[in-house]
């Protein structure tokens, strides 16, 4: 049968989400190539003298005079002749040129890496050495070739030397003024020479600016490609043999020898690079005339001047391309824990890259804030009580400045009433006037905000907890079981306080423009306020010095890695914590009490906790405390003393001018409030710079969420095309299927092939973990299978619409569930288009064996089986005694709220099964239309008694011929006989197919399983 064949289609929705990863990813490659580029210009800036050096013995022939080719003889030739000012010769160009060189070189590294791994379609690993090669040679192709006229001029201006030709020796001065100067002269002479030729002018100065471009490329490409060869190489090497371990040490040694080996390389071609770039009359016709010009006149040895400077200069250098030269990981014990953090990288750094880093991620993030406040802004009512608390804000910021500004104008009314003995009545009585104004302002602001808070978060919560049930209930198995799913889902998902990521946006969003707005006013009118007090700036520095110390103290608290995970790998702490819930867990209590566990429990808790001492605290107890350990330090211990030094300047200026101390008293007051309110402040801005930054990752987040692609992709064939195709069920088939667990190693699946025809009844039977219950799940498309295809109706399962296919089917797992619902809706949930049909829901319980017992439950059909919202109750415990002696008893309270002294309701393992069967024929076999043509049952009876169970199967053998019906079972008897086809299973493979008779005369393992089971009724 020929299968369907498959078109993957990509919807607006996904190109958005390849667009954002896409953003991402760029940022890296953006912050990478800064990073290359910074880091090179500082390396270059301080290996400049050495690289003048190089290039002067490199040339020795051009210079003249001196013999001496040692580096030293050089470099002491140059300071002697051109002064110290020439060792830092060719800074400004060198530069240049390590901006373009060496940030296309090292930052496009990994850019080419992944996108050739891409290509390749896995074919060349990441850690392999040709990538690295191929990816490290093409990024220096392009550095090299973008970067040669900075190469070719390359110093600074100076008196004796503009060496903007790789450093060269001009007896008479450099005829260069500056590097833009030398450009325009090496073009124009470029130029010249060209019209000399008959090329054009544009040709011949373009020409001249990319001379030596070859062989520039050919050094790149051969130092690139040495440099990761060989530091990757001797790095593993040393670490294989045990003779070193990761860090700085290792580093140096792998980049000392890898300096060395470049050295050999491309020292060669750097000679004759710089020859061909300073040959200015023309003395070589290309390279290859160059090599052999240098053969003849110095030797092979001329090909290797300088190298001990290049060898120098390369050394230490190689780790900037590896992105694994330092341990990527830093790993801390605490107690019983092991804290893995993710070190920061190199880029990191860099001065300002954090940052830099940080402010990406807000420019990121700040789309998905504009469409969250459009959100809030729609929901009804909202943008009333949005405007309504950002003027609360802007209150809240304005009236404490103009109450500090109003408090320094009573000390100038104390101050005018100490000289003249007179004070203006109509002044005090508006400033009075207007500071308490200020205090009622700022307290109407607090009322307000509190009032209009309460119907903003509640409308917020309601607009987003709809969003995101809507975002969890989509997701299929695969994705919800991936943990970094689950971990996005459980962050947008949280209410603090009742408060959701939205409105937490909101409001730190509001608070670090109030917190701006107020330092600026603040310190506005603190300017003022000090201008006209004695020692008022001097009394404000001390009382900053002592608030500083307490906020150095506070930031040097610990702050973990962006990236960590802490695990446990103590036996003991494990086995603590095993017990710990055996004992608190509801749910082990019975076994507990019955197998007398009280005593052995203890005494294996207390064993567990003696060998794991004091260790034993849970992680979270450790990152509450550990930032109380680092806040009392150093800083710490100076905070009460600097805080005393304002008064004890105080003391010293009552004892000077005894006659202005209640000004200087009110003075002091008001300088160390509003310096206290002013760095109170300062520190609220610049905690929530840090907070906005991670808000917006969360708000990012959320609206991501709705873009969570599921594993299992839709398919876009509609099934059934027509229902009359199922009125008689469902053809199936499986082709060479095997299939693995995410995650496991070992097959559940394997090579399995059968087919059924509409209608056919069909039994899996087998051991446990033979697979049974997972051909269930791949029938469902739970899963997708690994290998091997599933043909449904004759389409390939994946082909099919997932919302067709599964209002097709109707399944009952083994491991069923009932949700936290009446018993009511956990029947009506089997159809949901028949869920206010009471006949209905009453007929799939008596069909399911449920009906009668549902209707001896006091709330019949009503009845909660765990109720989702608990009651509330007060601190006090039941049974115990008041400190007057009275007993503790909420019985009447809960007669008079009809409240339940348990939450849950009771039933057995069969009663709940019987409302799962009625579930299921709610849905498959009440509909009037033919909705349900294929029912998968995965050990229906399991929990039945034999009544129930003969029932059950007597009603499900009814349906054959109008439903495709697939068990699995351990149970023979009652279904086997009757079955189509069986399946016998055992080790994730089919052993055995056929029906009853078929199997019982092969005398294989079905056999042999049913005559054991029989014996038991003989």
């Amino acid at each position: 049968m020929a299968s369907a064949s498959t078109t993957m289609t990509v919807t607006p929705r996904e190109e958005k989400v390849a667009v954002v990863e896409r953003r991402g990813q760029n940022t890296q490659y953006a912050l990478k190539f800064a990073g290359a580029a910074f880091a090179n210009m500082a390396s270059s800036a301080i290996c400049n003298p050495t690289d003048i050096i190089k290039v002067r013995q490199q040339l020795r022939t051009q210079a003249p005079g001196g013999r001496a080719n040692a580096f030293w003889s050089v470099g002491v030739e140059m300071a002697r002749k051109e002064g110290i000012r020439s060792l830092g010769g060719g800074m400004s160009a060198s530069m240049l040129r390590e901006v373009v060189y060496s940030g296309i070189r090292m930052g496009t590294y990994e850019l080419f890496k992944d996108k050739l791994h891409d290509a390749s379609r896995g074919a060349l690993s990441k850690e392999g050495l040709p990538l690295k090669i191929m990816s490290a040679s093409i990024a220096a192709t392009i550095g090299s070739a973008l970067a040669n006229p900075a190469d070719l001029v390359k110093g600074p201006s100076s008196p004796l030397l503009n060496t903007l030709r790789m450093q060269a020796y001009y007896p008479n001065g450099s005829p260069y003024r500056n590097m833009r100067h030398a450009f325009a002269t090496i073009y124009q002479d470029g130029a010249q020479a060209a019209v000399a030729t008959g090329i054009s002018p544009g040709t011949g100065g373009l020409r001249a600016l990319y001379r030596g471009v070859w062989p520039t490329t050919v050094r790149g490409i051969v130092l690139s490609a040495t440099q990761i060869c060989s530091y990757d190489q001797i790095k593993q090497s040393l670490k294989r043999r045990g003779i070193m371990q990761e860090g700085v040490p290792l580093h140096f040694v792998a980049s000392t020898f890898a300096g060395f080996f470049c050295s050999v390389t491309s020292n060669p071609v750097d000679v004759v690079k710089v020859r061909l770039m300073n040959d200015k009359n023309h003395e070589f016709k290309g390279a290859l005339d160059c090599v052999r010009q240098i053969t003849a006149k110095e030797g092979l040895f001329g090909f290797y001047k300088g190298f001990g400077m290049c060898w120098a200069r390369f050394s230490g250098r190689e780790g900037i391309f590896d992105p694994n030269d330092t341990p990527r990981v830093r790993h801390t014990k605490i107690g019983v824990w092991d804290l893995y953090e993710e070190r920061e990288p190199k880029l990191s750094r860099i001065p300002g890259s954090v940052k830099l880093e940080r402010y990406l991620e807000l420019l990121e993030g700040l789309p998905y804030v504009w469409r969250m406040i459009k959100d809030v802004i729609n929901i009804p009512t909202c943008a009333f009580l949005l405007f309504i608390y950002a003027l609360v804000e802007l209150g809240q910021a304005i009236f404490p400045a103009a109450g500090l500004w109003y408090q320094g104008q009573l000390l100038d009314i104390m101050q005018v009433a100490i000289d003249t003995r007179t004070i203006d009545k109509d002044r005090l009585v508006q400033i009075s006037a207007g500071r308490i104004a200020c205090s009622l302002g700022l307290r109407l602001m607090l009322v307000i905000k509190f009032r209009i808070e309460e119907p903003l978060i509640a409308r917020i919560r309601r607009y987003y907890g709809v969003r995101l049930f809507h975002a969890r209930a989509r997701l299929d198995v695969p994705t919800y079981e991936t943990t970094s799913v689950q971990r996005q889902l459980d962050e947008v998902s949280s209410e603090a306080f009742g408060r959701t990521v939205a409105f937490e946006t909101l409001q730190k969003a509001a608070t670090f423009l109030r917190a701006g707005f107020q330092l600026t006013a603040q310190a506005f009118v603190l300017l003022q306020v000090l201008r006209g007090q004695r020692d008022g700036i001097l009394l404000c520095a001390l009382t900053l010095s002592s608030q500083g110390a307490q906020w150095v103290s506070a930031i040097n608290a610990f702050q973990m890695a962006r990236v960590w995970a802490a695990t446990t790998t103590n036996e003991d702490y494990v086995r603590m914590e095993g017990w710990r819930r055996v004992i608190g867990d509801p749910s082990h209590r019975k076994e507990v009490v019955a197998g007398n566990l009280a005593e052995y429990a203890s005494a294996e808790f207390k064993k567990a906790s003696d060998q794991v001492g004091d260790g034993a605290a849970d992680f979270r107890e450790w990152l509450r405390r550990q930032p109380m350990r680092r806040h009392f330090g150093f800083w710490s211990i100076l905070e009460d003393p600097l805080r005393q030094i304002p008064q004890f300047v105080f003391t010293l200026r009552a004892i000077q001018y005894p006659a202005n101390m209640p000004v200087s008293l009110a003075s002091l007051h008001l300088i160390q409030e509003s310096t206290m309110s002013f760095i109170s402040n300062m520190h609220d801005l610049l905690n929530s710079t840090s907070s906005v930054s991670d808000q917006l990752a969360a708000v990012r987040k959320l609206y991501e969420v709705d873009k969570i692609k599921n594993k299992i992709a839709d398919g876009t064939v509609p099934f059934p095309e027509d229902a009359s195709q199922i009125k008689n069920g469902i053809s199936l088939e499986f082709r060479n299927v095997s299939f693995k667990y995410p995650g496991a190693d070992k097959h559940a699946l394997r090579n399995v092939s059968f087919a059924l025809s509409p209608g056919q009844l069909c039994v899996i039977v087998g051991v446990n973990g033979s697979g049974k219950s997972t051909i269930l799940k791949l029938i469902a498309r739970l899963y997708d299978p690994d290998e091997g295809q599933i043909l449904v109706g004759g389409h390939d399962i994946r082909t099919l619409r997932l919302h067709d296919f599964r209002q097709a089917i109707s399944v009952l797992f083994q491991d069923f569930t009932h949700f936290p619902l009446s018993i009511r809706e956990n029947i009506a949930v089997g159809d949901p288009t028949a869920a206010m049909d009471e006949d209905h829901i009453r007929l799939a319980a008596r069909l399911g064996g449920a009906e009668e017992f549902i209707e001896k439950l006091p709330e019949g059909f009503d009845t909660y089986l765990d109720r989702p919202v608990r009651d509330y109750y007060a601190g006090l415990p039941e049974g115990t005694k008041t400190l007057f002696g009275r007993n503790v008893d909420y019985s009447a309270i809960r007669n008079a709220g009809g409240l339940k002294s348990s939450s849950t309701s009771a039933l057995s393992g069969g009663q709940m099964q019987r409302l799962a069967v009625a579930r299921t024929f709610m849905r498959s076999v009440l509909s009037e239309e033919a909705k349900v043509g294929l029912l998968l049952f995965d050990e229906p009876s399991a929990s039945l008694d034999p009544v129930a169970e003969h029932d059950l199967f007597d009603r499900l053998r009814n349906l054959r011929g109008s439903k495709t019906m697939l068990f699995s079972s351990h149970r023979f008897g009652n279904l086997t006989r009757h079955a189509d086809l069986i399946l016998y299973m055992n080790d994730t493979v089919v052993i055995e197919s056929g029906t009853h008779e078929e199997l019982l005369k092969q005398g294989g393992e079905y056999a042999k399983i049913w005559n054991l089971q029989a014996e038991a009724f003989i």
